[in-house]
């Protein structure tokens, strides 16, 4: 795909090619590839990502290794500045170590007779040394000394500059007399440390069972040990598990005086503590206890009435009836009743029982509606919430004036105090669902009750 910098030809006729290129005859190469003798590519030079720059020189050793060099920084996504050494087949050969590398571009490089590798380019420096445009590096072939060595597991071996614990072959560089590396490598095996688990063993809370020799009745493993043919340990365990006799204390119950509450499958209806016993799913007992109070019930409430309104002695909560119709929203200590009639108060302790009064008579006294009492009108009536309130007062008195829903809740009061003369008032009561409403004139004389009416 671009410009061939370099080429050497191996002994058998396949052709080393280093350069700009990124690709080669439409498949990927990166700056290094290898062709067979006809120019196809050899797909069996296995060089992963490649070159991360440009390959500028290539060499061939005499054991089939290539030695490349230009201005790439990575080799297949290892670190290799600008020098490194390929296997015959592509891969790095990891053994080749370059350390920091040549600090600017190599651009030739040739092998002596004695193996030796002249390269030549740009840099200054090599792994840290100063060289400048030239410099000659050693190419070993490190001598292995191999030899072995077991240990135990859980035990270590100095091995590698460090202790080592895994199985495996660990390596340690010496450096020979004509600056080359030899290599000692130490096959370590690691031998078992056996851990046997023999099958739990369960008892209920109070018993014990015979462990390795002696009777535990403590929750825990237990262990006990023997010599392997290597020399370790093999260590023999076993869980004990104690299940206990449950004591469970179920959440406690309440009633009311008069309820009765379903206990481990009886009613009970008096205060005291009760039992039932299980066997559970590992054989031991297991005892389950809760608690019954009986609350007594509130006192029985008293009504009282002040003026137009009625008031409960002290509860919880209330709820107010007219005969036996629960009144909607009536949940006050007080209620200002809207007709004559029979009323009752339900009462609510902070236990939750309850107990409802006598009944209450409330009578709604009412003055004739006409004209010649006050000419009390409201108008227009019915509408859609503002009415006009007109009234003629000959003689000063006191008086009430308020409107109240089917709760008898006060939407709207004015008291009028020696009060003469023409009264009017539009009142505003669209923010009031549609629905009937009760307008009251309260005097000395009774109660004036008129209806509106909210469409």
């Amino acid at each position: 795909s671009s410009d061939v910098y370099t080429t050497s030809i191996q002994s058998d006729g396949k052709i080393i090619i280093g350069g700009w290129f990124t690709s080669y005859n439409g498949t990927a190469r990166n700056y290094i590839t290898r062709l067979n003798a006809d120019g196809t590519l050899d797909s069996t030079f296995t060089v992963g990502t490649g070159a991360s720059w440009i390959a500028q020189a290539t060499s061939i050793q005499s054991d089939g290794k290539i030695i490349i060099g230009g201005l790439f920084t990575t080799y297949n996504g290892t670190a290799r500045n600008r020098i490194a050494r390929l296997n015959a087949d592509g891969i790095l050969d990891g053994i080749f170590t370059v350390g920091i590398g040549a600090d600017s571009t190599v651009f030739t490089t040739s092998i002596q007779s004695d193996g030796k590798i002249i390269i030549g380019g740009l840099f200054t420096s090599y792994n840290g040394t100063g060289r400048n445009g030239i410099a000659r590096l050693l190419n070993c072939f490190p001598v292995t000394t191999p030899a072995t060595s077991a240990i135990c597991n859980g035990d270590s071996i100095f091995l590698q500059g460090a202790y080592q614990n895994a199985p495996g072959t660990y390596y340690d560089t010496l450096l020979a007399v004509n600056g080359c590396d030899s290599i000692h490598s130490t096959a370590l095996t690691v031998n078992s440390t056996y851990s046997i688990s023999d099958p739990a063993v369960a008892i209920c809370n109070g018993d014990s069972s015979l462990i390795y020799g002696t009777y535990r009745t403590t929750a825990g493993t237990y262990y006990d040990s023997l010599t392997t043919v290597n020399g370790c340990d093999s260590i023999h365990s076993t869980a004990l598990t104690v299940n206990p006799t449950y004591n469970i204390s179920d959440p406690a119950v309440a009633i009311c005086n008069g309820d009765s509450a379903l206990i481990y499958g009886t009613y009970r209806n008096t205060a005291g503590t009760y039992y039932d016993s299980l066997t559970t799913v590992n054989g031991c007992d297991s005892i389950i206890t809760t608690g019954l109070t009986v609350n007594p019930l509130p006192a029985i409430p008293a009504i009282t009435q002040n003026g137009n309104t009625l008031a409960s002695s002290t509860a919880n909560s209330y709820q107010w009836y007219y005969y036996d119709t629960l009144l909607i929203g009536a949940n006050s200590q007080s209620y200002i009743p809207v007709k004559s009639g029979l009323y009752f108060v339900e009462i609510t302790d902070t236990n939750g029982c309850t107990s409802i009064s006598a009944a209450f008579s409330v009578t709604i006294s009412s003055i004739k509606e006409d004209e010649s009492i006050y000419g009390l009108k409201i108008y227009p009536n019915p509408n859609t919430g503002k009415f006009n309130i007109v009234m003629n007062i000959t003689q000063a008195e006191n008086l009430e004036l308020k409107i109240v829903n089917n709760l008898g809740q006060v939407l709207f009061r004015e008291n009028l105090k020696q009060f003469k003369g023409i009264y009017e008032k539009q009142l505003d009561l669209n923010k009031y669902p549609a629905g009937i409403y009760n307008l009251q004139l309260i005097s000395k004389k009774g109660v004036i009750n008129k209806q509106i009416i909210i469409e």
